[in-house]
């Protein structure tokens, strides 16, 4: 598959995303809120959030019963299935110094950004609007941009990092999946909610390329670093 071609499908899936980007109703959103403001307290989770798979107790979206024998095998629709975005943004928050419930963020993509009604997650571009317009300086590398050299330069510009890539080459039926990316203790880049896991790499090239140890594609990443902060 030629360089142009790749680029192709990139954009093509960065516009799906776009174009299947809407919204859920006020009540949907208040109601699913609630109930997730409920688990998420009895949860008492603290600090990165790295397991999306069991976040079955928390509703983003709705799906009727075709969307979930099409997308979910029948399984009923919830946060596990979902909200990889959401939580990629939950984590890069608390990188930056900003301490937000997941019922919160779930609950203000719902109002802009979620895809399909959930079916599809979060729009990227969502992602990048919600960072810019709390004040982040945002910077978005898109299909063939994605390369070392400038992976180096986001790296040396920005704070933390959100990927969106799929999970098997460009293959769609193997799905897309979106990491927050932050700085270690040592130096290194830690890769959030990477297959249930936090996963380490030496530097955010490294992150992004080895994604599924090299079997992954990235799709887009954002560079972001505080900037003039204001409030959800």
């Amino acid at each position: 598959m030629g360089v142009l071609w790749k680029h192709a499908v990139d954009m093509l899936t960065y516009g799906v995303f776009r174009l299947c980007s809407g919204h859920l109703s006020r009540n949907v959103i208040e109601k699913q809120e609630e109930e997730n403001e409920k688990a998420w307290e009895k949860r008492g989770e603290k600090g990165f959030f790295e397991t999306q798979y069991n976040l079955t107790d928390l509703k983003y979206g709705t799906a009727g019963k075709l969307a979930r024998k099409l997308f979910f095998n029948g399984r009923e629709m919830t946060a596990a299935e979902n909200a990889c975005e959401v939580i990629a943004a939950y984590n890069v928050l608390l990188a930056l110094g900003e301490k937000t419930g997941l019922p919160k963020l779930l609950a203000v993509f719902s109002g802009r950004g979620i895809c399909l009604n959930g079916c599809f997650g979060t729009s990227p571009k969502a992602l990048e609007r919600f960072f810019v317009r709390k004040g982040y300086e945002v910077e978005c590398l898109k299909g063939r941009q994605v390369m070392k050299e400038r992976l180096r330069k986001l790296e040396e510009d920005h704070e933390a990092w959100i990927l969106t890539a799929f999970n098997h080459h460009q293959d769609p039926f193997h799905m897309v999946h979106t990491m927050g990316i932050t700085n270690g203790p040592e130096g290194e880049k830690l890769v959030h909610n990477d297959n249930g896991r936090c996963r380490k790499a030496k530097d955010l090239a490294e992150a992004v390329l080895d994604y599924q140890k090299g079997e992954g594609h990235a799709i887009c990443v954002l560079g972001i670093r505080r900037g003039q902060m204001k409030e959800m």
